[in-house]
C-alpha cells in the first residue's frame, strides 16, 4: 500500500493522517509506503507521528494511538531530496531510523531482489 502525504504534516493535520493510516492499515498489508516527496512541512508533531508508525504494535481494543500491526514494514520514499522532511529527520538524528528510498520504482526493485 503506497500512501502519499502533500502539505504540511504538523499539529493541525496530524489527526487526520493518523486516522488515515490507521484506516488504510486495517487489513494488515505487507508494506506502508509513505511517500513523503510532497511534505511542504514537519513539525515536532508530524515527526512523533511517523515515528509512532515506525513502532506501531498491534491495535488493541480501545487503543487509540495504534497505527498498524507489526507484520505491515512501513517504508518511505522522497524523504530524502526533501528539505523539509529530510532536514528535520537529519538533525534529530532519525533519518536512518526509517527505511527510506529515493522513489517507489528503487524501494519495489530492492524489495522483490530481497524476497
Amino acid at each position: 500500500m503506497v500512501v502519499a502525504i502533500v502539505g504540511d504534516l504538523d499539529l493541525q493535520t496530524v489527526a487526520q493522517t493518523q486516522a488515515f493510516l490507521r484506516h488504510a492499515t486495517a487489513r494488515s498489508p505487507r508494506h506502508l509506503v509513505i511517500d513523503m516527496a510532497g511534505v511542504t512541512f514537519l513539525s515536532s508533531s508530524g515527526i512523533s507521528l511517523l515515528i509512532g508508525a515506525g513502532n506501531a504494535r498491534p491495535a488493541r481494543k480501545g487503543a487509540a494511538l495504534e497505527l498498524r500491526t507489526v507484520e505491515t514494514r512501513l517504508h518511505f520514499v522522497g524523504a530524502r531530496g526533501n528539505p523539509h522532511v529530510e532536514r528535520a529527520l537529519s538533525l534529530l538524528g532519525l533519518l536512518d531510523h526509517f527505511d527510506t528510498a529515493p522513489d517507489l520504482d528503487t524501494l519495489l526493485a530492492r524489495l522483490q531482489e530481497s524476497g
